[in-house]
């Protein structure tokens, strides 16, 4: 009689479970299926109804795309076209669940979309030097790069201008 009541909160289990079982399976594929396989099944979660399975869809979402490491030609535009219009709303929502894990996951999410644009500039710089055109698009990261230098090398720049 009274089964109607258990109802959304077993569906909210059953999401959140497959939201990590998500996660889980990032880690042992390639990059191109949490692109074209996962990544459309967190988006249509972020979607949720159910304000714990959006919050924890972003944070998945994020995980995941921080996974990424070359990407196909073809979605190199993923993250202006897909991913930020996808969440735009989620600043807005009217749950403060979602607008916490909004703000905990948008720096990453940044960074990432970051790479994925140090990516296609790499991509469009070797096409211009006639590469490989079919060839993933890989990401480098810099190991010279250290904050301290950088930081020591600002501070000896804005000595030196005045």
């Amino acid at each position: 009689m009274f089964n109607f009541l258990f109802l959304p909160s077993q569906y909210c289990v059953s999401k959140l479970t497959v939201l990590e079982l998500l996660l889980k399976i990032a880690h042992h594929v390639g990059d191109d299926i949490i692109l074209e396989r996962l990544l459309p099944y967190i988006l249509y979660l972020v979607n949720d109804p159910l304000p714990q399975v959006r919050a924890q869809a972003l944070k998945i979402l994020s995980q995941c795309l921080h996974l990424v490491r070359s990407m196909p030609r073809s979605d190199a535009n993923i993250f202006p076209e897909y991913v930020l219009p996808s969440l735009s709303w989620l600043t807005q929502d009217q749950e403060v669940i979602v607008r916490i894990a909004y703000a905990e996951n948008i720096a990453s999410l940044a960074e990432t979309a970051l790479k994925f644009l140090e990516m296609a500039q790499l991509d469009f710089a070797n096409q211009e030097s006639n590469e490989d055109d079919d060839a993933p698009i890989q990401y480098q990261v810099n190991t010279c790069f250290s904050f301290k230098t950088f930081s020591s090398k600002l501070k000896m720049l804005f000595l030196h201008k005045f």
